[in-house]
């Protein structure tokens, strides 16, 4: 029997990769690539990965885990909770950064998306201040869902993407950043893999100093700072909305109309608990928090899955990801 590739050398260091985007990017069916059934692909508008996913892969001789992130702008989750959560996983991996060393970010982009509207804008800023202008070298931006387009419409996604190039991403760009198309194949998602894990040196983001070396609150954060005025915005608007439905409710006799007000109110209700809690994800120290739990000691493989028990995640082991050997793999979720 071949040996299990991922447990053969237990001593050495695993890669890491985040694989970063908007819901409907395309984030998990270029991990799905990789090895089909790695993650739950997604159809429509609804996000599918709900939380943060790890693909332990095993690509040429490189150990690797790829992180596959719930976007920022999500359907089911608010901002404040995927920043919250994409910390933590950031925050361990700092903590264990002599066997677990981060190489860099893929930010993925439908380019059958129209122009960059508000929230794609703030999405990238919220990318921006995360990862810190000294990390941009090791930014890969991918553009996805070409084989969607017919000979017609290629021309203007080509439009789209020197748009992108020329406007949106040229202050990264001109730092180090880089550019590449996915193709939808399997042999595209490697080769995209295999060209970040190259760099000779593992890379700090800007919010794990921020977290860990300063233990700082997620609000303070550059990152956390852009959330906290949307959150305030939502808590205001909110109460103030409960109000005066509450004051409509006391005026109105018709039955059908208050059952009305009533919905309203509990949605106003949702909203403002989702603001608070919101509100106080973002006073709390996750690195501090994370210091606690997270134990320095072990293989890079058992503290890779420390981070998937200690943060509820999935982990998904590949062996055959390029340059198989015997066909070994196996699959642990």
């Amino acid at each position: 029997m071949a040996p299990n590739l991922l447990h053969h050398d237990r001593d050495r260091f695993v890669s890491m990769v985040l694989v970063m985007g908007n819901t409907g990017s395309g984030k998990s069916y270029f991990v799905n690539k990789l090895k089909e059934g790695a993650t739950i692909e997604s159809n429509s508008l609804y996000s599918c990965t709900g939380t943060c996913q790890i693909v332990e892969a095993r690509i040429g001789l490189t150990n690797v885990a790829i992180v596959d992130c719930p976007g920022f702008n999500d359907t089911n989750r608010s901002d404040t909770e995927v920043l919250e959560e994409i910390a933590k996983v950031l925050s361990s991996q700092y903590l264990l950064s002599k066997q677990l060393h981060l190489r860099g970010i893929l930010y993925l982009r439908d380019i059958t998306k129209g122009r960059m509207e508000g929230s794609d804008m703030r999405t990238l800023n919220l990318f921006k201040s995360l990862v810190g202008k000294k990390a941009f070298p090791h930014i890969v931006f991918v553009t996805t869902m070409w084989g969607r387009l017919t000979d017609k419409d290629l021309e203007v996604a080509y439009a789209r993407e020197r748009e992108l190039k020329d406007e949106f991403w040229k202050e990264m760009i001109w730092d180090g950043s880089r550019v590449q198309k996915f193709q939808g194949s399997k042999s595209s998602a490697e080769g995209i893999i295999s060209q970040i894990i190259g760099s000779d040196d593992p890379i700090v983001l800007q919010i794990q100093r921020e977290l860990i070396d300063k233990e700082l609150e997620l609000a303070v954060t550059e990152a956390g700072a852009i959330l906290v005025p949307e959150v305030e915005e939502r808590l205001d608007r909110s109460t103030s909305r409960i109000q005066r439905s509450r004051a409509r409710l006391a005026e109105e006799t018709n039955g059908t109309r208050q059952n009305a007000v009533l919905l309203d109110i509990k949605k106003a209700e949702n909203e403002r608990d989702q603001a608070k809690s919101d509100k106080k994800k973002l006073k709390e120290k996750v690195g501090a928090e994370m210091k606690k739990k997270i134990n320095k000691d072990g293989t890079w493989q058992d503290n890779l899955r420390t981070i998937c028990v200690v943060l509820e995640i999935g982990l998904t082991i590949l062996a055959d990801v390029i340059l198989p050997v015997a066909g070994v793999s196996c699959s642990v979720m």
